[in-house]
């Protein structure tokens, strides 16, 4: 399961989540359309920051064990190799 720190943002002022993640449907719906497929991804928000990791498995196991992984690893305060 490769799971890979894309982008990390700092947050800065309110972040608006739900205007957030709406943006994010309407873009993965248009990628659908356009490319046949979405790529996975994992959005982690924290007191200070906002990351997107990317994600990769086969099957709704291993979709759990790839968001509880990033999940733990941000919890353990555990650097992501670059």
């Amino acid at each position: 399961m490769p799971i890979e720190l894309v982008w990390s943002a700092k947050l800065e002022g309110d972040l608006d989540l739900k205007r957030f993640a709406s943006g994010l449907l309407e873009r993965a719906q248009e990628n659908l359309r356009q490319d046949g497929y979405v790529q996975s991804a994992v959005f982690l928000l924290t007191n200070t920051d906002l990351q997107c990791y990317s994600v990769a498995f086969s099957g709704n196991e291993e979709k759990e064990g790839a968001y509880e992984e990033v999940v733990q690893k941000r919890v353990r305060g555990m650097q992501w190799p670059s």
